[in-house]
């Protein structure tokens, strides 16, 4: 895919500010973010989804809940929360899980070779 337009879910800020500067080197802007989970069911819910016309969603698997809250496994479920919303937006498990243990997203990008590995994964879809 070229010229995404990304939904970001990431909840360490230096490392989403980082991708939201590399992103437009690659033709790729990210136009909504969210850093736990609270904030992305939030956004998928207001249909700014598809107000913004986002292709991709790049979604890590681990999160808060919401500000201050525990961790929580929320990726799977914002994935499913954004296919239920706008099933055509493709979604990459952005994540340092092992790929053999990520059960939700259209394609996995390794976090830990990131981030070339996120780029691959946009370019293939």
């Amino acid at each position: 895919m070229q010229n995404a337009a990304v939904f970001l879910v990431e909840d360490n800020k230096d490392f989403a500010d980082s991708l939201c500067e590399l992103f437009p080197y690659r033709g790729h802007k990210v136009v909504l973010r969210a850093s736990n989970l609270e904030e992305a069911l939030s956004i998928i819910n207001s249909n700014q989804l598809q107000e913004n016309k986002v292709g991709v969603a790049v979604v890590d698997a681990n999160f808060p809940e919401a500000e201050g809250k525990f961790e929580v496994l929320g990726g799977p479920v914002v994935a499913k929360a954004i296919k239920d919303a706008e099933p055509l937006i493709k979604v990459i498990a952005n994540t340092a899980m092992a790929k053999r243990h990520v059960t939700y997203g259209d394609v996995y990008a390794d976090k830990c070779k990131c981030p070339e590995s996120l780029f691959e994964a946009i370019a293939s879809l």
